[in-house]
């Protein structure tokens, strides 16, 4: 049998920004799989907001994604036929909470405004990268600690796109979690 993370625990409060670092195979992916519920552990219990999400259905996740959960994949994951505003706006839509108003907010506040209705493939790979980071945190309401996190993502991004690593794992938990 393969180990990949042993004797983890982790707390992250509200408004924590975290980043993930470590070489290639080292665990990353699968410990953001787990703590989004992606992934069941063999062993322990994973706790988001009091609420223990391990023995939970696939329904009752996917609420706790939707309302609790913003996720930045390393590879973004934009829908290609979906323009910029249409691709942040579909986490809410899906969770029964249709804000074009939230997404386009959040697409100003990453510097792109004036590209809301622009393919994916019409974008930059850094502008595909906030696009991807204005759609984890449109369910979230814009709270000092949101904004915060945003602010500190952003940088993040453009520490990366200056280097031209897009393909960095990094997550900000806005939600408290307890692994």
């Amino acid at each position: 049998d393969l180990t990949i993370l042993s004797d983890v625990s982790l707390e992250i409060p509200e408004g924590q920004f975290v980043a993930l670092t470590g070489a290639s195979g080292s665990g990353k992916s699968t410990l953001l799989g787990l703590m989004a519920g992606l992934d069941a552990p063999t062993s322990g219990t994973i706790t988001i907001d009091g609420d223990e999400i391990t023995r939970m259905s696939e329904d009752d996740l996917a609420g706790i994604r939707s309302a609790k959960i913003g996720f930045i994949f390393q590879s973004f994951h934009l829908i290609p036929t979906m323009t910029a505003l249409e691709n942040v706006a579909l986490p809410a839509l899906i969770g029964g909470r249709a804000s074009q108003d939230r997404a386009r907010e959040l697409l100003g506040r990453v510097g792109l405004a004036e590209r809301v209705n622009h393919l994916p493939t019409e974008l930059s790979g850094g502008e595909q990268q906030r696009v991807a980071l204005a759609r984890a945190l449109v369910h979230f309401e814009s709270t000092h600690h949101t904004m915060s996190s945003l602010e500190a993502h952003l940088e993040l991004a453009r520490v990366y796109e200056k280097r031209g690593e897009f393909e960095r794992a990094y997550a900000t938990m806005s939600n408290y979690h307890r692994i």
